[in-house]
């Protein structure tokens, strides 16, 4: 009892555990942080040191007006600015009262994308298909893993844990998915507000990396997969703890030996007969083989 018990609380507590930072980093919006040094482009400007290609006309131009010259975290929803906010750009405060914007996803395909612009409309929709359908195996994986608690069902948790491991592989898919999205848009596309189209100044001031909502979700990943390893355990302890329970209990079982004979099934009495005082029958029998003396 004590090693499946053990085991289950472990795989119950990773469970919850996964599904509350999965859940974190889908609702939260730091993804990639860029942080733009505004000072020392201001000061490259004034030095008029700007690299060969940049136009000093356009970078004024959108300097104050464009969100790629600013701070900002970028999530699956939103991009959001803690500090500054580009001129006219209409915000609205998020649940962590910073400045967002929402993130437009396309309804439809445009007949003048390329291939690499077609394949994150897509890709993009298969991340948020491929979250939703993880928390619907982990919430399956939750009321089925209640009930095989209950009955102590070895099958029942095997299940659980199916459902928790299917859960694993749709959430590490979508961030999978996430990264071929993240690489396109880094490597692959030239127009705005792509990096590949932003002026050099720009890129060399700018840093890029991932942030705690991304670590989040990786982590989240990996309490699922150790989940159903500890469930896939605890229905196996609990298989070998009945298997154990059924030997003992077979070793207080009598066997019987031969038959009694003549088709009979009851044992032949061996019984003194007596009658009522006064009665001619039927006689009443007594086994004194059941009587100690």
């Amino acid at each position: 009892m004590g090693a499946p018990a053990i085991l289950l609380s472990f795989a119950t507590i990773f469970g919850c555990i996964a599904v509350a930072c999965v859940a974190v980093a889908f609702a939260t919006d730091c993804w990639v942080e860029y942080d733009v040094n505004r000072q020392q482009i201001l000061e490259v400007l004034r030095r008029d040191q700007l690299p060969g290609q940049d136009n000093r006309d356009d970078i004024n131009k959108e300097m104050n007006r464009t969100s790629v010259w600013f701070d900002r975290t970028v999530g699956l929803w939103r991009q959001c600015y803690p500090s500054e906010i580009p001129y006219g750009m209409e915000v609205y405060l998020s649940p962590t009262d910073t400045s967002c914007t929402n993130i437009e996803y396309p309804k439809g395909e445009d007949p003048n994308w390329d291939p690499y612009q077609r394949a994150r409309f897509y890709l993009m929709r298969t991340i948020l298909a491929l979250f939703v359908a993880g928390f619907a195996m982990e919430m399956l994986s939750f009321f089925i893993g209640v009930f095989g608690c209950w009955r102590r069902s070895a099958a029942l948790l095997i299940s659980t844990g199916t459902f928790m491991l299917l859960a694993w592989l749709l959430h590490a898919g979508a961030l999978a998915v996430w990264h071929g999205v993240d690489y396109i848009e880094t490597k692959k596309l030239g127009m705005r507000p792509y990096e590949l189209s932003w002026p050099q100044v720009l890129r060399d001031n700018t840093t890029r990396h991932y942030s705690w909502s991304f670590m989040l979700a990786w982590i989240g990943c990996g309490f699922a997969l150790l989940s159903a390893i500890f469930l896939y355990a605890g229905a196996g302890t609990l298989r070998a703890e009945r298997r154990k329970e059924a030997a003992r209990a077979t070793q207080y079982v009598m066997p019987v030996y031969g038959g009694y004979g003549n088709g009979d099934k009851h044992p032949p009495y061996f019984a003194h007969a007596y009658s009522a005082p006064g009665v001619a029958g039927p006689y009443y029998y007594y086994n004194t083989n059941t009587y100690k003396y």
